[in-house]
Formats: C-alpha cells, structure tokens, sequence
C-alpha cells in the first residue's frame, strides 16, 4: 500500500508540503459497567458531605473571628532595641508642650 502523503526524514511542521494525520484502529468494541450503590447508601454520603461542608464554614467562620485571640503577634527584640533619631520615624509623634 502506498500512502498517499509520505512522512519525510526531517519534518518541518511549519510547511504546507505534507499534512498531518492520525490513525486510529478499533480492534473491538469495549464498554466499561460501574457498580452502583445502593439510594440508602448514597443518602447517607450526602448527609455525611454536607455535614462536613458546614463544619468546615462554621471552622473556617470561628478560626476568621477569633485569629487576633489566637495568632498573638508578637515584635521581635530587634525592633524593641531599634531607636531613630528622626522624630515621628517609630510611628509615634512627639508630644506638644
């Protein structure tokens, strides 16, 4: 069998010289069965995905509310020590008399 459009030894993709093409051989028929569960079973799955989805929010909710209480800030001695002589530079402005 001759084809039509032979491959040659260096292709250049940007030449309109040879098409492209793809084969595809089917040599049988195939088809996949899945197993379904039972309509109790899938209730009790989306109970259960549910459930967790709002504890999630309800987590995700508190953690939001209370992050100051838990995620304590706290400054790291280098910037205790740190003075500036400009005034106003440590974010506090001198008092006026």
């Amino acid at each position: 069998m001759r084809l039509l459009s032979p491959p040659p030894t260096s292709y250049d993709y940007s030449s309109p010289q040879y098409g492209a093409w793809a084969e595809s051989v089917w040599k049988s028929v195939q088809a996949r069965v899945f197993l379904k569960a039972s309509p109790s079973s899938e209730y009790w799955y989306f109970a259960l995905g549910v459930i967790v989805t709002v504890l999630s929010f309800l987590a995700a909710f508190w953690a939001d509310r209370y992050s100051c209480q838990i995620f304590v800030a706290r400054e790291s001695p280098s910037a205790q020590t740190t003075t500036s002589s400009v005034p106003g530079a440590s974010g506090v402005e001198p008092a006026e008399l």
